[in-house]
């Protein structure tokens, strides 16, 4: 009838399994393998694609990543115990430029690159393979998994420093439990959910530290912020595990990147806003706090922020912190919760997992996953919170580097990928720009427990032989999995060249005189046409 049909074509690069712009030239002199589905994205939208409708928008994102990364400065204290007030302020500047940017750059540039639920396994996957990519993102799912376990557990601990009888009662696991099924519900709702309640939960949860800084600052000794260790010295491998603990997990926030309208825009900008607002949201209320109140830095352990704000403010403050404590884990277990999820949906769309995997709710949320995620954290929340903090860090450790690699492996062999948004830097500065990071995971590794390295050891082992599991499930076709050939990165709703061949045909603009170019193709499958308005 009156419908518009306006076709644009981009090829499918055979290695890195991703769209590219070639030079202008006729199909057929294309040495690139055309991809076989079509990509439907509304009118308007960009050339390559990437401008489309999204369920996330910059601010819900900013909170996303926040709650990912840090939530507030609940989890700190144990730094400062640690390390007292002087190494902690030099923590609070060394660790974001170190880590912090550096991990948020990377996660920028292939984020945007690859906008699709599985990010970071994507990228290792098409720099190194799919087993590699799979460990990365087996690896990445244990310790998010483990990071989400600690959330009830914190939650916990402000609850008993402030009903003291709750510290080793037998209420604890069934109190665990709660929480933890209930968040697993509000995660199912669906992420645009999710997104909603992180931005007022975040609104609230950092309220309380405003005003503490408020009533600290007239009470501040600047002398107290100079002071040198704790007595007894630097317990130096939880002071780099807490630090560290709380500026990671930037990556975690790529498996959002098909859920943004225009991740190319949206996602530097997001990243931007967040590692601002973590930084802050750490460094000004411990700070106003190890200045204006007179207690012992020892005395500094999880959960002291409620008896800083009782301190200078009264019984009502330390009380609405301790509020604001529960309300942030809730954002930090369901933001981790979306994006272990989400982590694994995409897995399964590369094929990496079941197919069952990738089913979603009636809400768009991964209800399968969410599922497998919520089977783990019951397990893991059993366990003590310093040495669950020493084992993540140290399974993220290893996945970092993978993700380190790849970002260089890409930057060198793959340079054609189409890159949103790219790293100001030549590829010899992005390896000078990721040096630090990878000798201070170095450091965090040389320092980690046996016991952390044993469980370490083990979990990769299981990993390896669960890769060839399902391997072999998927040769003897015992378990149903998506075809890696036919997926493709996630720019909007796919179909297959067999649900669009009765509706339309085309003819190519330089091709030979009235001939039509249908979509047959090689092997029986059809070229592909990578953007299609109507």
């Amino acid at each position: 009838g009156d419908s518009k049909a306006t076709v644009s074509v981009l090829y499918w690069h055979p290695t890195t399994r991703a769209m590219i712009r070639p030079p202008s030239c006729p199909l057929k002199q294309s040495t690139h393998e055309p991809i076989d589905m079509i990509d439907v994205t509304s009118e308007g939208s960009s050339d390559d694609g990437r401008k489309r409708k999204g369920v996330l928008g910059v601010l819900p994102l900013v909170v996303l990543v926040f709650y990912g990364v840090s939530g507030g400065p609940f989890g700190i204290e144990a730094a400062v115990g640690a390390g007292g007030s002087f190494l902690c302020i030099v923590g609070f500047i060394v660790i974001p430029l170190v880590w912090a940017v550096p991990e948020a750059l990377v996660t920028a540039e292939l984020s945007t690159t690859f906008p699709e639920p599985a990010g970071f396994v994507a990228w290792v996957e098409v720099a190194f393979g799919p087993f590699w990519g799979f460990m990365e993102g087996y690896l990445s799912w244990i310790s998010g998994v483990t990071d989400n376990s600690l959330y009830p557990l914190l939650m916990y601990e402000y609850l008993a420093t402030v009903y003291p009888w709750l510290a080793g009662s037998p209420v604890k696991q069934p109190a665990l439990l709660a929480m933890v099924v209930g968040l697993v519900w509000l995660n199912y709702k669906g992420i645009e959910v999710v997104g909603r309640t992180a931005t007022v939960l975040c609104v609230f949860s950092m309220f309380p530290f405003v005003v503490l800084t408020v009533l600290g600052i007239p009470k501040m000794d600047v002398g107290r912020l100079f002071e040198g260790p704790p007595a007894g010295g630097v317990d130096w491998r939880l002071f780099l595990n807490v630090m560290f603990w709380n500026f990671n997990y930037w990556d975690s926030a790529a498996v959002f990147a098909g859920e943004v309208g225009d991740p190319g825009t949206a996602f530097p900008k997001a990243l931007g806003y967040a590692v601002v607002l973590v930084v802050l949201a750490y460094s000004v209320p411990t700070i106003v706090g190890m200045a204006a109140t007179k207690a012992p830095y020892t005395s500094w352990t999880d959960g002291y922020f409620s008896e800083v704000g009782e301190e200078l403010g009264g019984y009502w403050l330390g009380t609405w912190i301790l509020l604001a404590a529960g309300i942030s884990n809730i954002g930090m277990f369901l933001a981790e919760l979306s994006a272990d999820s989400y982590q694994l949906l995409g897995m399964s769309e590369r094929g990496m997992l079941p197919k069952f995997l990738s089913k979603r709710s009636k809400q768009g949320s991964p209800s399968t996953a969410i599922l497998c995620s919520f089977v783990g954290i019951l397990f893991l929340i059993t366990f003590d919170f310093h040495s669950v903090i020493e084992m993540l860090n140290l399974l993220y450790c290893l996945a970092e580097v993978l993700e380190f690699a790849a970002f260089i492996k890409l930057r060198v062999a793959h340079a054609d990928l189409p890159r949103p948004y790219k790293v100001p830097l030549s590829t010899t500065g992005c390896c000078v720009l990721l040096l630090v990071p990878s000798l201070l995971i170095l450091t965090l590794m040389s320092v980690a427990s046996t016991a952390s390295w044993w469980v370490c050891c083990t979990t990769t082992l299981l990993g390896i032989a669960l890769y060839h599991v399902l391997s072999f499930l998927r040769a003897a076709s015992i378990l149903d999995f998506h075809d890696k050939d036919g997926f493709l990165p996630r720019t909007g709703t796919l179909l297959s060249a067999s649900e669009i061949t009765p509706l339309l045909s085309f003819k190519h603009s330089t091709g030979p005189p009235n001939t039509d170019h249908d979509f047959t193709g090689k092997r029986g499958r059809s070229p592909a046409v990578r953007s299609l308005s109507l």
